[in-house]
């Protein structure tokens, strides 16, 4: 039988809660044990290139949304990127270190508000998606990549395949559902 999905508790969601995020430590034991080990409940073997990997997991009672969308759960390279100077690359990377003691290959965050009330088969579609952004990174030829100073998988973030639009006259009137 699975085990019983996590939820956030504590100061992240009392209702009174500080902008916070918290590790999640409860999360990447399940998450690994149910759907990245070959045992697990729902393994899917698109994720074996995760069984090496150092997933960091958070907690958030940030909302978030981008263009419209209201966001409930990201996967981050843990390595601190982007346009921050070098003390702000430093900064991050010592929050980082705080929260997991090193830097993660990924990074998921989770909106605790979400987890709260979403059933279990919408949590772990959410985090299947995350996961699924946790990629590795491909040769020219489409063949996985390996670092050459460990063996190990070499990562990368992926891309959806697919966006799309659920709704409107054509999906009504043509039962229209595209896969994605």
């Amino acid at each position: 039988m699975m085990a019983s999905r996590p939820i956030p508790t504590g100061d992240i969601i009392a209702a009174d809660a500080r902008i916070s995020f918290a590790p999640a430590p409860e999360m990447v034991e399940w998450v690994r044990a149910t759907f990245i080990e070959d045992d697990g409940k729902l393994f899917n073997p698109d994720h074996l290139h995760l069984q090496s990997a150092s997933i960091g997991m958070l907690w958030t009672n940030v909302s978030n949304s981008r263009k419209g969308r209201r966001i409930v759960g990201q996967c981050e390279e843990g390595q601190p990127s982007g346009t921050m100077g070098k003390w702000g690359k430093a900064r991050a990377e010592e929050q980082i270190v705080g929260w997991f003691g090193h830097v993660p290959d990924f990074i998921l965050t989770f909106n605790a508000d979400y987890a709260l009330s979403c059933s279990d088969a919408e949590f772990c579609a959410l985090v299947e998606h995350e996961l699924y952004h946790a990629a590795q990174e491909t040769d020219p030829f489409d063949a996985p990549k390996f670092r050459k100073s460990t063996g190990l998988p070499a990562f990368t973030l992926r891309g959806h395949d697919i966006e799309e639009f659920i709704g409107g006259c054509c999906h009504l009137v043509y039962g229209l559902r595209f896969a994605g």
